[in-house]
């Protein structure tokens, strides 16, 4: 299940700055478009601040000349590479729309700076509503802001990401097409590789947000390997002492962590602990695990997580995740299911998902590194400052507020399924027989499990807990797999070899599996996970107290002499009659 914590700071920040009471800034001397010009913004429903930073213009040589807009000029530098790149020998602001998501941060960094510029309103505010999936913001006409090097921010605090755009001068009409993109910055733990011994590997589905990798089938003995990923917060460059910034991961007990196999990496490079974070696999304190705060529409959140002895936190220094902002992190590690897995089908479970729960614990206000970031919704009244508060208008954003409290907790998770198969033992007229003993084989001809003894008793004279009727092999995965009956019960026939198959499939709408993906067949006869296999009872010649095989004997010697006997008359017969 996807998580993720609002990007409060370097692009909400400074809104206060920027977005404070001040007169509407007009557009300095930007060049009009063709009427049909614009930009069409398309994301999520809400209100939008478009902000010229400055207009442009070409002079009679063609070239695009840029006048920076009252407010912004403190800040933004012409002899910057920061800020501009240089296009057929001309300086241009550089148009940072459409960067990937890698370089998110860049984007941040120009628009931070920006919003560090004198106080100003927006030129214009669009809305996407409810309903709809963009707007269009009016750039030719007469009532249309022209060309110009343009920032838009959405004014749902922290919600979207900065937009920087630069449209230049033209003679035909500019359409540009811009994307807000979310700015919530993702946690996500995902499977991303799993190793089966005795069946189907890499069995990997969605989870409910449509992440790849937050589903998954595996069986016992099974290893599993764990992505996590998340992005380093972009605190403000004044910021030098932060929350921990910490990744922990606590799995049920169907899961066992291989702690040799973690790795960190940053920007896709592995990197070391020395000097870079610390790891922990062992008295975890469960304090950074919990906390309890607001969401955004006000409700109580509550996570808890407990340490059962077998998980891992890995907090990273201050120092290295404020030089390091905005930078992807990823950890790795494989995992090993075990016999205490919860089963899809098993009746005495009630959660029939292996979880592998992590957290993410760190500060989410960027503009103290301390807290979790609050927004007011109201403010002095400007024209009665001893009057009560007034509402902070829509296209005002608040300042974040540091609540001292708690630091956010993100949690997340990935789901592993396995399951079972039962066998019933029944006699010919379905009465339960114990005593048999049962072999599953994997599709490679490998016994992975045997089930059941022919004694009742123990050697000590004991009730014998194996000699059963009912058979449950447990922790399976999908596959092919043969059922053999090694050895039957006392005086019964063994059954015939039973293969069947296990098929998992994904939710065809979600992508994701659930415990309803598992279906069982043998052959082309489908059935419900259960299996009843049937001996027949042994033919043996009867023993002391019957007839047995002496009246067989006794009557088969008397036919023999009795031949003897009338073959000697008819050969003295016969020799009378020649003589």
């Amino acid at each position: 299940m996807k998580k993720t914590f609002k990007k409060a700071g370097v692009v909400v920040l400074s809104m206060a700055m920027l977005l404070s009471m001040g007169a509407m800034a007009m557009p300095a001397s930007a060049q009009a478009l063709p009427k049909d010009s614009k930009i069409v913004l398309s994301g999520a429903p809400g209100k939008y601040c478009v902000y010229q930073v400055a207009s442009t213009t070409k002079d009679a040589n063609g070239t695009v000349v840029y006048t920076i807009n009252d407010g912004f000029s403190n800040v933004l530098k012409f002899d910057s590479d920061k800020y501009v790149k240089t296009v057929d020998g001309n300086k241009l602001l550089k148009d940072m729309n459409g960067v990937g998501e890698e370089d998110n941060s860049e984007i941040e960094k120009v628009a931070a700076d920006l919003m560090k510029a004198a106080p100003i309103t927006a030129n214009k505010v669009v809305e996407i509503k409810n309903d709809e999936t963009s707007v269009d913001i009016d750039l030719g006409g007469e009532n249309g802001l022209g060309s110009g090097y343009y920032l838009i921010l959405g004014t749902t605090s922290g919600k979207t990401q900065p937009i920087l755009i630069d449209v230049v001068p033209s003679e035909g009409a500019v359409v540009r097409n811009v994307k807000a993109k979310s700015s919530e910055v993702p946690f996500i733990k995902a499977i991303t590789k799993i190793d089966n011994p005795h069946s189907k590997d890499d069995q990997i589905g969605k989870d409910a947000d449509g992440n790849e990798g937050g589903t998954g089938i595996a069986a016992i003995d099974g290893t599993v390997e764990y992505t996590l990923t998340t992005v380093f917060p972009n605190y403000d460059s004044d910021v030098k002492d932060i929350d921990p910034f910490t990744i922990t991961d606590i799995p049920e007990d169907s899961i066992e962590i291989d702690m040799s196999t973690i790795k960190v990496k940053v920007k896709k490079a592995e990197i070391s602990a020395a000097g870079n974070y610390t790891l922990t696999t062992e008295n975890i304190k469960e304090s950074t695990l919990s906390t309890n705060y607001k969401e955004d529409n006000g409700d109580d959140f509550v996570t808890t997580v407990t340490t059962n002895g077998k998980g891992f936190q890995i907090a990273f220094e201050d120092a290295y995740v404020l030089a390091n902002g905005g930078s992807a992190v990823e950890v790795t590690f494989d995992a090993k299911v075990t016999k205490d897995a919860d089963l899809v089908g098993d009746d005495k479970t009630i959660d029939d998902t292996n979880d592998n729960g992590a957290t993410l614990s760190y500060s989410n206000n960027y503009y103290t590194g301390k807290g979790k970031v609050t927004y007011p919704t109201k403010q002095p009244n400007p024209n009665d400052p001893t009057g009560p508060d007034v509402d902070i208008p829509e296209d005002q954003p608040s300042k974040p507020q540091e609540d001292a409290d708690h630091p956010k907790v993100i949690p997340d998770d990935a789901k592993v399924f396995c399951t079972l198969v039962t066998v019933n033992k029944k006699d010919t007229e379905n009465h339960a027989l114990k005593g048999a003993t049962f072999q599953l084989i994997d599709s490679n001809g490998i016994v992975i499990a045997t089930l059941g003894e022919q004694k009742a008793t123990t050697d000590t004279g004991a009730e014998n807990p194996n000699y059963i009727d009912k058979f449950e092999f447990k922790g399976l995965g999908a596959g092919k797999y043969t059922l053999r009956e090694s050895t039957a019960p006392v005086g019964y026939t063994k059954a015939a070899d039973v293969v069947f198959t296990i098929t998992a499939a994904k939710d065809a709408a979600t992508g994701m599996f659930k415990d309803t993906c598992f279906t069982f067949a043998e052959g082309a006869k489908a059935f419900d996970g259960t299996l009843t296999v049937i001996d027949p009872p042994t033919q043996t010649l009867p023993g002391t107290g019957g007839i047995g095989t002496y009246l067989f004997m006794i009557g088969g010697a008397a036919i023999i002499m009795l031949s003897g006997v009338l073959f000697v008359i008819y050969m003295k017969k016969r020799k009378e009659e020649e003589e």
